[in-house]
């Protein structure tokens, strides 16, 4: 349970106006008021503190609407205070990017690069990610790590699988010479966590109040879940494993091992493939009817995975990335539409929309950089 001491609440209410701006770039300290409800004082100190570093700046004055008072100095964001560093570790290739305060990307760069094997040296990468840092607008705050992997902040360690066998790894020893080559401090996540982070970002900041579950769809299946704000990571940081459920009743009399079928066994790139001999990582056009087929084929598995976590996390807002719906366009819809069907009877319904950016897991690992530095100062 987090302790809301007075320099927690402090920083909590900088990071309230903060996804207020997100939204609406241009406000005035008594709307800051209205929208937040917080007291004037409060309010005051929250935009205060962006001012003092350069987040937010006053441009001018307005009179009041309507009534005779005081004037109202106006403010605007400056997202180019401040950037971060973001890399996303995605099967073979390394994506950079250098992101602003508003989830913009200042640079973008794509490298092969072998990840997530113990012996890989990742200090290689510096001298290229120093260049990217130097030529950034603005000063550079820390460096986002998103990785396909399962990271316990709490122990610094990630899990990382060879043969099929769990492997957990200091992530000191992955990225400790990296880190001390570039001289940033880091932050780290799954990549589908920080991609729920990013999606919710880009639609105006993970207020209080916004829940989201954010699925991706390639080589595995997985899902970020964003409960009143706040990625929900478990007790380990192993939450979301959608791929992992089961569907069917065990057998408990026979052999489990066996019985064990992965729901992502039935969702995946390698299941089409098999199914239908075509590899959607492959530049072939699809006939709209071989799209249908596959869609069809994906739908029981998925719309059952669905429907269970919209009860399981009281979830209505969901979002479809990877590289299955990609290539199948009508995924989402088709998906929302069964899912919604079964729900009727409850009164109740889901909606599934694609991803706001291509890049959300860059843009989280950015934002989890902000939240940790600038966005939580305790001083001031």
């Amino acid at each position: 349970m987090t302790s809301y001491v007075p320099e927690y609440l402090k920083a909590k209410n900088r990071k309230t106006v903060f996804d207020l701006f997100l939204r609406d770039p241009e406000l005035s300290r008594a709307e800051i008021v209205q929208r937040t409800r917080m007291s004037f004082p409060t309010a005051s100190k929250a935009v205060d503190f962006l001012i003092s570093r350069g987040i937010v700046t006053e441009i001018g004055s307005e009179e009041p609407v309507g009534r005779p008072g005081r004037r109202r100095r106006s403010l605007r964001f400056n997202p180019s205070a401040y950037a971060a560093l973001a890399l996303n570790f995605e099967g073979r290739v390394l994506e950079v990017g250098l992101v602003d305060l508003a989830g913009q990307l200042l640079q973008y760069e794509q490298h092969a690069f072998d990840c997530f094997h113990q012996t890989e040296n990742y200090a290689q990468l510096a001298p290229m990610l120093q260049a990217v840092v130097e030529k950034s607008p603005c000063h550079v705050l820390g460096v986002g790590i998103g990785m396909p992997a399962d990271i316990d902040n709490n122990a610094e360690t990630v899990a990382l699988y060879y043969d099929r066998q769990e492997v957990v790894v200091p992530l000191k020893d992955l990225f400790g010479d990296l880190l001390q080559a570039l001289q940033l401090q880091a932050f780290y996540g799954n990549d589908v966590n920080l991609a729920c982070l990013g999606e919710a970002s880009l639609r105006g900041g993970a207020g209080e109040k916004m829940n989201l579950c954010y699925l991706t769809l390639g080589t595995g299946f997985g899902a970020g879940i964003m409960n009143n704000g706040a990625i929900w990571l478990g007790g380990h940081g192993r939450a979301g494993e959608i791929g992992n459920t089961h569907l069917g009743a065990f057998d408990l009399k026979g052999p489990l091992q066996t019985q064990i079928e992965p729901l992502e066994t039935r969702i995946n790139l390698q299941a089409l493939e098999k199914a239908f001999g075509i590899n959607l990582l492959d530049d072939t056009v699809l006939p709209q009817d071989t799209q249908d087929q596959m869609v069809e084929f994906l739908l029981p598995a998925l719309v059952t995975a669905v429907y269970n976590f919209s009860f399981l996390f009281d979830m209505d807002q969901f979002v479809m990335s990877g590289a299955i719906p990609n290539r199948l366009p009508g995924l989402a819809a088709c998906t929302e539409r069964e899912v919604n069907r079964l729900l009727a009877y409850r009164k109740r319904s889901v909606t599934i929309s694609r991803p706001v950016s291509a890049h959300c897991t860059l843009i989280g690992a950015a934002n989890a950089v902000f939240e940790g530095t600038i966005l939580s100062e305790l001083q001031g």
